[in-house]
């Protein structure tokens, strides 16, 4: 499609690849437009006019997938090397299907929903602009660094060890990575590895400018321990940079 969509009847994708490839595009009617597998390589930018689901594989090559307060949820799996924009309130990609699925792409990721008790696994590193809202299931970041930029909450509750961010346990593993405004705050890390739920707690009585914090969870004995009898094969990577107050 080089132009915009008006759908005021039944757009019946079948098990079809429905590709938006022009300039700047929207998708617009009365009727919900919904997906089978969506392809955006907008030159400038697809704009949504309602909810709407894509029933299998979303690919954001190029462009901004702009969804205001709307949300698109995905059964299948995401790829984005472009960019998608939210209010961050009820906006956002929704992952909620019902076996695994993936994210990839070093594109502008906003508001994230993870809502699949089969979780959903990292395949490179991600950066979150928005709000990441863990409804259920695991969000397995793997090796990879996930990073919240300063205006990012991780929203959710209840959470415990099948429904988290898991990392890999491994010490050359990169975890999660949270940026921070300057002021006074505390954030948990809802972090942990296979099978055990360790939240990281960090407050800050103040910092004068923007810093970042790093955890990643290591399923091992410390370094330093020389009697692994009598020690916890676990501790954390704590990294902080630009950040006073700790």
């Amino acid at each position: 499609i080089k132009g915009s969509l008006n759908n005021n009847g039944t757009y019946s994708y079948g098990s079809n690849l429905t590709i938006f490839d022009g300039g700047v595009q929207s998708i617009s009617g009365t009727s919900v437009t919904n997906f089978y597998d969506l392809e955006v390589s907008s030159l400038t930018s697809l704009t949504a006019n309602g909810n709407f689901t894509v029933n299998h594989d979303l690919n954001i090559v190029s462009g901004n997938l702009v969804l205001g307060n709307n949300q698109l949820t995905l059964l299948g799996n995401l790829n984005n090397n472009g960019a998608y924009t939210d209010d961050n309130v009820t906006g956002g990609i929704s992952l909620a299907g019902s076996t695994q699925q993936t994210i990839s792409g070093t594109g502008s990721f906003a508001r994230l929903v993870i809502d699949n008790s089969s979780g959903v696994r990292l395949n490179n590193y991600v950066a979150i602009q928005h709000d990441l809202l863990l409804a259920s299931g695991l969000l397995d970041i793997n090796k990879y660094q996930l990073t919240l930029s300063q205006n990012s909450l991780i929203q959710g509750t209840g959470f415990k060890n099948t429904k988290m961010i898991r990392s890999d346990g491994v010490a050359s593993s990169r975890g999660l990575l949270k940026f921070f405004p300057s002021g006074a705050q505390t954030f948990t890390f809802p972090i942990g590895v296979a099978g055990t739920y360790t939240p990281a707690l960090f407050s800050v009585t103040t910092s004068a400018a923007v810093g970042s914090v790093r955890i990643n969870p290591v399923n091992d004995y410390h370094p330093s321990v020389t009697d692994p009898l009598n020690s916890l094969g676990y501790y954390w990577q704590a990294e902080s940079s630009g950040i006073s107050g700790l």
